[in-house]
């Protein structure tokens, strides 16, 4: 088991580096471009608990996410 967890570590401590080098990427974008980010759409709505996270670390702003 201690190797497994060895290696699950590794996975999510290279994981986390790849986001946070967006992460870093994006923050040079002078005007963070809005989107909207669809869910679903049967009914439509928009996306919610990670979603608009994601858009943030990529440098985009989804204001309806929120």
């Amino acid at each position: 088991m201690r190797g497994k967890r060895d290696r699950w570590a590794k996975v999510v401590a290279e994981l986390t580096m790849r986001v946070e080098a967006v992460r870093g990427r994006a923050t040079r974008i002078p005007n963070r471009p809005r989107c909207f980010l669809m869910e679903w759409v049967d009914p439509p709505f928009c996306s919610g608990h990670w979603g608009p996270e994601l858009v943030e670390i990529a440098g985009g702003h989804d204001p309806l996410g929120r």
